[in-house]
Order: structure tokens, then sequence, then C-alpha cells
């Protein structure tokens, strides 16, 4: 543990790294810092997705989308929030930020292509129950997700 002035020696040297890199200084706990380039983020951040009826059906990390199980199914080829299985179909579009449902009016967009074997994601964790979410008009509940 940095007590006095060698940790504050050692926050100033962190801090002319980080200008020298242009990245940025993150404490945890007051005991140690990472350096990170600026704009870049190492956390993997994960966004479960769930039916109206709030069963828990799938998670996001990164752009891929996987089932409860871990198996991957999908992802996000545009950016956006349209869900296209690994073979290009659409699947769904994430709706009031963690629903999954089916546009029954969305127009095709073409073949987004291949994204590449995003490797093994692990486990979650499980995200809780969100509650009822009633259907928006032109929308379905997205049906089996496993084997797409």
């Amino acid at each position: 543990m940095w007590r006095g002035s060698n940790r504050d020696s050692l926050i100033c040297g962190l801090k002319l790294i980080r200008k020298l890199i242009g990245g940025s200084c993150r404490e945890s706990g007051g005991m140690s810092c990472v350096i990170l380039p600026e704009g870049k983020d190492t956390t993997m951040r994960v966004k479960h997705l769930f039916n109206s009826s709030g069963d828990w059906i799938a998670y996001v990390m990164n752009k891929y989308v996987f089932t409860p199980d871990g198996e991957w199914i999908g992802w996000l080829p545009w950016g956006d929030k349209d869900v296209v299985s690994i073979d290009g179909e659409y699947i769904g579009t994430i709706t009031f930020g963690n629903r999954l449902f089916r546009d029954l009016t969305r127009p095709y967009r073409g073949y987004p292509g291949y994204p590449g074997y995003p490797g093994y994601p692990g486990y979650p964790g499980y995200p809780g129950y969100p509650g009822y979410q009633p259907l928006p008009p032109g929308m379905e509940d997205v049906e089996e997700l496993t084997g797409l």
C-alpha cells in the first residue's frame, strides 16, 4: 500500500504516462491505477434480453448474441438494434432497452455478411426478473432461439 509522498509520486508518474500515450488513468479503491488508451473500453458489457413475459431469452456481449446457455445465435451487424442470425436471417429488434421482439413490418436490409466466430462467452450471470412488457403494435415475441 502506497502512503504519503510515495503514492503521490506514483500518481504523478502515471498522469505523465497518461499524457504521453494519450490515455486515461482510473484508480480502483485508491490503491492501483490502470492505464487505458483514450476512448478504449476493455470491459465486456453484457445486456440481457427478455421476451414480453419477462423470460430471459438471450444476451448480447459486444456485438454477438447468445442464448442463456452460451450458444452463439446471432449478432448486431449494423451497429443498431436489429439482431441477425449467423446465417443472415432477421431474428428481432431490441426494444425498450432489454426486450427482443420481432418487427413484423421490418423491411429486408440485405445480407450482412459473416461476423467471424466470437469464442465462448462464459456465463453472464442470472439477470433477475424484469417484469411484463406489453408488445408494441406490429411486433411479436421471438420464439425458440436455439439452433438458429
